[in-house]
Order: structure tokens, then C-alpha cells, then sequence
């Protein structure tokens, strides 16, 4: 099938071509009415698609024949079904206790798919929805709006950029553009092409992570409907791991009376001291969680917490503004809710891009141990127009605007201890 894939993809020019020339020569016999067809019948292209069509007919039903014989993947479909199937019907019961049998079997085969196997994502269960969230209710990610163009965000005053932006035409221009080639330079990473390109490599780092750190995929539901591929390396000792049994509220509640274990050695302190503390990573605007940054704290000892931006990887939707928040607070919440970690545990390491959703989360969740920035930034305008034509340079910037819409609050000292008088109520 894939052979099958690989020929139609590299022959589709010469079909496409083949089928225009014979559509655009026409009948040799324009009484004819059944010329065209035949001679599309009896083309070199209709004998390729043909050819092409019968052996991917013939590679789909011999896997399924395989398949149906294969041990290894009969289990498989017993577990997915067991994980997928009884959990739907879990869903329906509002009130489902954490030691029910059948929830603990929903469990266990979740956690056999994820340390087992790797399958499309499409069809990977939702492990957590920003619903369950402690969260959830009483913080709502919103974002502050975009500032006129002033003169100390981009060194022009307002005068001067008011002839290039006024207009409905240059609006509507700015808006078509911000959201078509706007985006996807801003974000190269959710272009399918690099992601077509980059696809063994991201599996190859997905394998890594699970191999060698035990590290395990979750499917996350943000407030928008969008899906979040993230992966959880656990570097905590079993007594430090929270109560299974226990619910969200027991869960919040044990994080403000836990207690820190000690340790018989000094080595085994700092490394259990160190796993202790979770560190979420934030990509660019090309990274991935498979090949990005988060071998740095794996490496060092921290549990570490990845993410894929909506629209990279198996994350569904688009990487604007108000979804990367959105995605970035279904993250927080999981570790808090599900995973089993404080806030004052948890560190935000963001790389260029990525800077975008720690500046919110510093606002909105300023209980946060800390947030680390390497090569990031508060304000994309300035950063655009060093490098925009003078001509178009107004005209650039408004499409900027256009693209974010809002844009995070400017990260400062004092944003991490307390919260600015315009951020959201809590």
C-alpha cells in the first residue's frame, strides 16, 4: 500500500497532464459521442490509475487478512477496544467512583496502549478534557488586545501610519494575507509538507522518549474542541506519586499538605528532589516535543511535560493566538488535576515562539515556581519591522495585527509574583 501511495504521488504530474491533453485534443469524430471516452479507455494514464487502484484494492485487503491472523495484533485490538469502547460508556454515568472496577480496567488498558503501542492519533481515546480541570472554572484564558502602534512598540507614531492602514480594502487585504501566508510564516511548523518530511523523525523521537524514559502520550481536550498531543516523562520515586484513588479536590488538597520524603543516600535526595519538580516545555514555531527541548531537563533528572501547538504533529486546529492559550491551560490543568503536581512545582521552559503561551501562563498562574525563556520575546512587532521594507513596513505590521488579534502581556519581574490589576478575575 505505501509502495502503492509512493508510485500514484510520483506519477500524478504525468496523469493529471495525460488526462488534460486527451480531454483538450477531443474526439477525432465530433458525431461521435463515445470517441473521448474511449480514448481515455485506451491511454497509457487510465492504465496506470487502474493499475495503481488494483494494487492498493489488493494491499488493503491482504493486510486485513494478516492482520486478522497476527496474535500481537488481535491483542491489540482487544486492548484498544477494551480502553476505547467501555470508556464511552463510562462517559454516560455523571457519577463514577475512581475504585470502580470498571473504571480501573478502563485504566489499565490505557496505560497497556500507551507503554505498547504507537497508532494514529485520530483514533488515540481523549485522556483528559479542560472540563476536569481544578482550574477550569475560575480561570478562563483570555488575552489582552492589541495596543495602537505607538512609538516605542514600533518607532513611528500614528500619524504617519495612518495613511498606509485606513480602508476598508487595505483591511480586508491585511486580513486575507494574515490568515493564509500570515500564519503559516509565523508558524512553519503546522505546514503539512514539513510535517510529511519531518514524519520519521518525529516517530523515531516519540520511541526515544518512550524507550528510554518510559514517557507516555496523553490526548488532551482544550475549551475550543481542539485536540493536544502531549507526552509525560515521569522521573518521580513510586512514594512520591500521588493517590490514584483520590479525586481532583483530594488531589488539590494534598498538594498544599504533602510532605517531602527523604532519602537514605544523598544521590538518590537530589534525584527524587528533582523529580519532584515538572518542567512543561514550549516549543518554537518549528519544534515539535519529539525533537525539541525536552531531552535538556530529561536529561538533568525533572519530570518533564511536552506539547505539540494546535495544528503541529497530531494536534488538531490552528496555531492563533487565543488556541495556544487555550491548549496551554488544558496543560497546566492536567498536571495539576491528573498528574498530581502543584503549581509552586511546576517551571515553564519556553524556546522563541513558545515564549508566547509562558507569558500568559506568568499572568494567569503566577504560583508557578518559575518560567525559563531562551531566545523569546514579549512583542513581535519591533522584532518585525528591523527586518520589513520601509515602503511596506506599516502595511506589514498591520497585518501582524491582524494575525494576532491580542497579543500575551509584556513579561516583567513583577508578573510572576503578582497579578496585574486588567488580568482576569480568579
Amino acid at each position: 500500500m505505501a509502495l502503492a501511495k509512493s508510485l500514484a504521488t510520483l506519477a500524478s504530474p504525468y496523469i493529471v497532464y495525460s488526462f488534460y491533453r486527451n480531454f483538450l485534443s477531443g474526439p477525432s469524430d465530433p458525431s461521435s459521442p463515445t470517441s473521448l471516452p474511449r480514448s481515455l479507455l485506451g491511454s497509457a494514464s487510465f492504465r496506470l490509475v487502474a493499475a495503481l487502484a488494483m494494487l492498493y484494492a489488493v494491499g488493503t485487503l491482504a493486510r486485513g487478512f494478516f492482520r486478522s491472523r497476527n496474535p500481537a495484533y488481535l491483542q491489540f485490538i482487544s486492548t484498544y477496544r477494551t480502553a476505547v469502547t467501555q470508556q464511552d460508556q463510562l462517559g454516560q454515568q455523571k457519577q463514577l467512583k475512581k475504585d470502580d472496577d470498571a473504571s480501573k480496567v478502563v485504566e489499565e488498558a490505557r496505560a497497556r496502549l500507551r507503554s505498547t503501542y504507537d497508532y494514529d492519533f485520530r483514533q488515540w481515546p481523549v485522556d483528559f478534557r479542560w472540563t476536569e480541570g481544578v482550574y477550569a472554572r475560575d480561570r478562563v484564558p483570555t488575552l489582552l488586545p492589541v495596543e495602537q502602534t505607538t512609538t516605542a512598540s514600533t518607532g513611528s507614531n500614528s500619524s504617519s501610519s495612518a495613511p498606509a492602514t485606513d480602508g476598508p480594502l487595505v483591511r480586508g487585504v491585511s486580513w486575507l494575507m494574515a490568515h493564509t501566508i500570515g500564519r503559516i510564516m509565523l508558524y512553519p511548523g503546522s505546514i503539512g509538507l514539513l510535517q510529511t518530511v519531518l514524519s520519521n523523525a518525529l516517530t523515531t523521537g516519540r520511541q526515544f522518549l518512550v524507550e528510554n524514559y518510559q514517557a507516555k502520550r496523553y490526548k488532551l481536550q482544550a475549551r475550543d474542541g481542539n485536540l493536544i498531543d502531549c507526552i509525560f516523562a515521569d522521573r518521580r520515586t513510586p512514594k512520591q506519586l500521588p493517590d490514584a484513588s483520590s479525586t481532583s479536590q483530594e488531589t488539590s488538597a494534598h498538594h498544599e499538605t504533602s510532605t517531602t520524603n527523604t532519602s537514605s543516600s544523598s544521590s538518590s535526595s537530589s534525584s527524587s528532589s528533582k523529580g519532584n519538580t515538572l518542567i512543561i516545555c514550549s516549543e518554537g514555531n518549528a519544534g515539535f516535543y519529539e525533537i525539541g527541548v525536552v531531552t535538556s531537563p530529561l536529561s538533568a533528572g525533572y519530570s518533564v511535560l511536552g506539547w505539540n501547538h494546535p495544528g503541529f504533529g497530531d494536534s488538531t486546529g490552528s496555531p492563533y493566538p487565543q488556541n495556544e492559550i487555550n491548549a496551554f491551560d488544558a496543560v497546566i490543568n492536567f498536571a495539576v488535576t491528573r498528574l498530581g503536581f502543584s503549581l509552586d512545582q511546576i517551571y515553564v521552559f519556553a524556546w522563541s515562539i513558545g515564549g508566547f503561551p509562558a507569558a500568559w501562563a506568568a499572568s494567569a498562574y503566577p504560583e508557578l515556581k518559575g518560567i525559563i525563556l531562551d531566545a523569546s520575546f514579549d512583542d513581535i512587532l519591533p522584532l518585525a519591522r528591523a527586518r520589513m521594507m520601509p515602503l511596506l513596513c506599516e502595511y506589514h505590521l498591520l497585518v501582524l495585527q491582524t494575525l494576532l488579534l491580542t497579543r500575551p502581556r509584556a513579561l516583567s519581574p513583577c508578573s510572576a509574583h503578582r497579578r496585574p490589576d486588567h488580568s482576569p478575575a480568579l
